[in-house]
């Protein structure tokens, strides 16, 4: 029977792999507020672009950290949603420009 493993290590040669927990956690947890706090796309694209480089530096395949990556989807659309559903005008308070497509009900709008 197939072991099924979500978050296990997976040894490979990368110096990611060599460098010890303790900078990687670190180093995750600075990402992670940088994201959080900053509200800049260009940070975020570059946070993103980071991310994406390191991740193929890693030699992980999209395999290795497919259920990581869908249960981070998951989340990503239930927040929207329920961003959208409570507070509908956050987009425009935080980018202070609107684009209207079509009015929904009320003050939803695409």
């Amino acid at each position: 029977m197939a072991q099924f493993s979500m978050l296990s290590y997976l040894p490979r040669g990368s110096f990611i792999h060599k460098l010890t927990g303790t900078t990687k956690l670190c180093f995750f947890l600075m990402v992670s507020i940088a994201a959080m706090v900053s509200y800049d796309t260009r940070v975020l694209a570059v946070l993103l672009v980071l991310s994406l480089s390191l991740f193929k530096m890693s030699r992980l395949t999209f395999k290795d950290v497919k259920w990581v990556l869908w249960l981070a989807f998951v989340f990503l659309v239930l927040n929207n949603l329920f961003i959208y559903i409570f507070s509908p005008e956050y987009g425009v308070e935080l980018y202070e420009s609107r684009t209207v497509l079509f009015t929904l009900v009320g003050r939803y709008t695409i």
